[in-house]
């Protein structure tokens, strides 16, 4: 597999990531997904409450982004139970649910399963994600 760019795939993959919670995030929360670091807002005051910053600093494959992608799904779970105090998300019996990640050639599939369980796709399935391919550049606008 080809390699790309860490700073590339890593700002792709978070906004990616940011963009696919937004209708999965409790209603009082927003998602905010800068250069290098996910922002966690109120709805209701418009404050920061939690900054979480994100690097993938060498270039790496599509099975060195889709762990990336898993670690930083697992890093906005945490920053939302922790703000929370209770699972985030759920699924619709109220059972926690844990990050799921999975990756078919240089498409990465992400979302969130009942943990230890063996799943061909997620319970709650998010956007899949195709990694940016060697040699691309992010463009302003």
């Amino acid at each position: 597999m080809a390699m790309i760019s860490g700073a590339i795939a890593a700002a792709v993959c978070l906004t990616h990531v940011t963009e696919s919670l937004k209708g999965l995030m409790p209603t009082s929360l927003s998602l905010v997904g800068t250069a290098e670091q996910v922002v966690l807002v109120s709805t209701e005051s418009s404050r920061t409450i939690a900054t979480h910053g994100v690097h993938l600093t060498s270039a790496g494959d599509a099975e060195d982004i889709r762990v990336f992608a898993h670690h930083l799904l697992s890093d906005v779970q945490d920053l939302v139970v922790c703000h929370l105090g209770t699972p985030w998300p759920s699924n619709a019996d109220g059972a926690p649910l844990s990050v799921w990640t999975s990756r078919t050639g240089d498409t990465i599939q992400l979302g969130f399963a009942r943990a230890g369980a063996s799943v061909e796709r997620a319970d709650v399935a998010l956007p899949d994600f195709a990694c940016p391919r060697p040699g691309a550049r992010l463009t302003a606008g």
